[in-house]
């Protein structure tokens, strides 16, 4: 077997790399089918699978090794969806535990357990880092520090928790990597290719080194340097020891000198990394610092607005509001696509114009059916499914035959009931935008691990960082220079630094 380990600093082609390796894999007469292309996100496997498509004519058929470990995981085991561990068996495990779990999707599309402040799931998470970090569930509870969890309470939840899975035959996220890892077999590949290997916990490690022991060539890919996800059980010496040939990606098509110049500032200030030296692209780029967003005109262009914590960024959210802007958080639209669906269906009904069935129905879901703010007389709305879906409606034909309640004259906004919130927020919007609100909007919002591998032509970067976070960046500093080591790097063109107004700033 040979391995080879290809650092891919911001913008390097990574991904370019891997998929020629493919490319050439496949000219050499490989089958697709004796591929792999594994990683820890669906976003990483979901990029690799695009460029197989477009650029080498590869199906997800043809493909069937370019998965998560998770995938990987539950495809090898034979393993069935109605198997995972769900919202209700959480529930019925609180229940004999007198815990409380949240009452929503327990992982998210990676495996990681969602974040919570429920009892239950906090217990919960410590039982699964400790697995994924393949450590006695002592040492991790000694080393979380939350003084208001209970040992004994903990270990009783890890044995009603084993128990209830195997009684049910139910398994987790965990599970399906624990379990292969067990298992020590894996399919046959010629080629094997680790994508993001710098947040492998050293579980997917283990996991690894099960694929790699039947693969004739391995090629491990990441960056160090991007290592931001060490509280999820993350080693990223594991990376860095994979394997002794290195290979650098040494040409960024990304980052302009000036952004280079502050990221490899940046950079010496981690300690354990390995050392990479790559150019920047040929363009000068800008930074800026400013007091505060209210400084910035981002009426041109695409934007980013990146904050270290959730908190922060529900504060930038409040201050676009103010401001009349429209934005994308976190991939979601600032203001709810169907209530503005429906203020327009309303709106059309007002002027005298003809509406949809479709579009009726659509808007009845938005308005209230009972109590003082009834918009639509209790159980009328089903009347609107059992007409011909092709016949056009106007306001008259609602009022007489569907239960509709406002009067005409009546705006959108009270017409839908929106809240007060919403209410003076469309109002702002309706002030900026005054011919017509855009729905993909070039302001987005996220955390800096959620952008992890995107890219902008402007990013604005908070370096309030929260309390929490600082004492991380007091006592483990690493994880916090690779967090804004990340964030800077995100920059096609210009950054903007929101300088800190707390005393728990990131230096920059």
């Amino acid at each position: 077997m040979s391995e080879q380990l290809i650092f891919g600093p911001p913008g390097c082609g990574k991904t370019y790399t891997l998929i020629n390796i493919v490319k050439d894999a496949l000219k050499e007469g490989v089958a697709p089918d004796k591929i792999g292309f594994v990683s820890f996100t669906r976003k990483s496997i979901a990029e690799a699978r695009e460029r197989a498509g477009a650029e080498l004519g590869l199906t997800a058929q043809d493909t069937p090794y370019f998965r998560t470990l998770h995938s990987m995981g539950f495809m090898w085991l034979g393993m069935r969806k109605d198997q995972i561990i769900s919202v209700y068996d959480l529930k019925q495990i609180g229940l004999e535990m007198g815990l409380v779990f949240d009452n929503r999707q327990v992982y998210d599309d990676d495996g990681q357990m969602l974040l919570s402040a429920k009892e239950g799931n906090k217990y919960l998470t410590l039982i699964q880092r400790a697995k994924m970090r393949m450590i006695t569930l002592e040492q991790e509870f000694n080393e979380n520090g939350d003084y208001k969890m209970h040992w004994e309470l903990l270990v009783k939840l890890n044995t009603v928790y084993h128990n209830y899975k195997n009684e049910m035959g139910k398994f987790d996220f965990t599970d399906m990597i624990e379990q292969m890892v067990m298992q020590d077999t894996g399919p046959n590949l010629n080629l094997l290719i680790v994508d993001e290997a710098q947040d492998l916990t050293p579980l997917q490690w283990e996991q690894v080194k099960v694929l790699a022991r039947h693969a004739e060539r391995v090629y491990y890919a990441g960056d160090d340097d991007q290592a931001i996800f060490r509280y999820t059980g993350v080693d990223v010496k594991k990376m860095l020891n994979a394997c002794s040939d290195k290979r650098i990606l040494n040409q960024s098509y990304r980052t302009p000198r000036i952004i280079h110049d502050l990221s490899a500032e940046l950079a010496q200030r981690i300690e354990v990394r390995e050392p990479k030296m790559w150019s920047a692209r040929d363009d000068e780029g800008s930074i800026e610092h400013h007091m505060s967003i209210d400084n910035l005109n981002m009426t041109e262009g695409s934007w980013t607005v990146m904050s270290r914590t959730v908190k922060g960024l529900n504060n930038m959210a409040d201050e676009l509001k103010r401001d009349g802007q429209m934005f994308l958080k976190n991939g979601k639209l600032s203001f709810d696509e169907e209530l503005i669906d429906g203020m327009k269906t309303w709106s059309r009904l007002s002027r005298g114009e003809k509406v949809s069935v479709e579009d009726a129905i659509n808007m009845y879901s938005l308005m209230p059916k009972q109590g003082d703010n009834a918009r639509v007389q209790r159980g009328k709305a089903k009347s609107l499914e059992l007409i011909d879906p092709m016949i056009p409606l106007t306001y008259e034909d609602l009022v007489e035959n569907h239960g509709l309640i406002p009067s005409k004259d009546m705006p959108a906004q009270e017409a839908l009931n929106l809240s007060h919130e919403d209410h003076v927020y469309w109002n702002a919007l309706c002030r900026r935008y005054a011919d017509g609100i855009p729905l993909s909007p070039e302001i987005k919002l996220s955390t800096i691990h959620r952008m992890k591998g995107g890219e902008d032509q402007n990013i604005v970067l908070m370096l309030d960082m929260g309390y929490m976070p600082h004492q991380t960046l007091l006592y483990h500093p690493d994880d916090e220079h690779r967090v804004f080591y990340t964030a800077v790097t995100r920059t096609k063109q210009n950054l903007h630094i929101i300088d800190a107004q707390t005393d728990y700033g990131y230096p920059l």
